[in-house]
């Protein structure tokens, strides 16, 4: 399904400030980021989990095409012939990526107000010690606001993450730009597969 976002205007922004942002930083410029804001081609990934939205995927976020040019990494990411089991995008899809021990994987893209959180796949390595951070910055020229996410499964299985929050910062022309920082903070190799971002407010 095709949905057009039409950029908004920030409502009550002295408001919106004060209860959201952590730290006053420099604007967060378009070119920065590898994802604009643009139309969206969205899917209920999540409706088998009981999370009936529309989600839509971030730039290069299947792992499909094996290209990671949309992301910074560090350490030896790679893709892997493994996808999330229940195929949300696609029944032909068959990758994701591999975040060795101590290696990170890292994308700024654009969302609109209103683009309030997102979700995606991991697999464990199963192994004692194992730890997943997801964090997000959600940044314009007044500011950014971020979140922190842990993830330690004791089996190695894929499952959903829970819903991440996309902290509104508000920017004057309605766009907003996350920088998404994925990190293996533990032992063993963690997938990660089918970043997606839910276009509508939930909250």
């Amino acid at each position: 399904m095709r949905r057009t976002r039409l950029a908004r205007t920030a409502l009550a922004l002295t408001g919106v400030l004060a209860g959201a942002l952590a730290v006053v930083a420099g604007p967060t410029t378009a070119a920065q980021a590898a994802d604009e804001c643009t139309t969206r081609t969205t899917t209920k990934a999540f409706a088998a989990f009981g999370d009936t939205n529309e989600y839509f995927p971030i730039g290069g976020g299947t792992f499909e095409t094996g290209n990671l040019s949309n992301f910074s990494l560090t350490g030896a990411v790679s893709v892997a012939g493994e996808n999330e089991p229940w195929k949300v995008l696609g029944g032909s899809n068959s990758r994701s990526v591999a975040l060795p021990a101590g290696a990170t994987l890292k994308a700024t893209f654009c969302v609109q107000v209103g683009e309030d959180s997102m979700r995606l796949f991991t697999k464990s390595p199963g192994n004692p010690g194992n730890g997943l951070t997801i964090q997000t910055t959600v940044s314009t020229a007044y500011g950014s606001a971020f979140t922190l996410t842990g993830i330690s499964t004791p089996s190695a299985v894929w499952s959903p993450t829970a819903r991440i929050p996309l902290k509104n910062v508000s920017g004057p022309d309605g766009k907003q730009y996350v920088t998404l920082l994925i990190t293996n903070t533990g032992s063993g190799t963690w997938l990660v597969d089918d970043i997606l971002v839910d276009p509508w407010r939930t909250a």
